[in-house]
């Protein structure tokens, strides 16, 4: 087995250990670089913003392949 390490792996930083976490890491992200990831299941948003996010997405990105809870 080899000992090859990704290079980006260090540049990103330690992964999130809970939701708390990611959660911590979403907010710094909107306030420090104006960059919103929320999911479209997001019980926090209504109906409207759950298709709005979707819409957003779908025009960047292309229609989603496979549905995430």
């Amino acid at each position: 087995m080899s000992n090859y390490r990704c290079p980006l792996g260090s540049a990103a930083g330690q992964s999130p250990k809970n939701e708390d976490e990611m959660e911590l890491m979403r907010r710094a992200a909107w306030r420090k670089q104006g960059v919103l990831n929320v999911s479209p299941s997001d019980a926090r948003l209504s109906w409207p913003e759950k298709e709005l996010v979707k819409q957003i997405a779908e025009k960047l990105y292309g229609k989603e392949t496979e549905v995430h809870p």
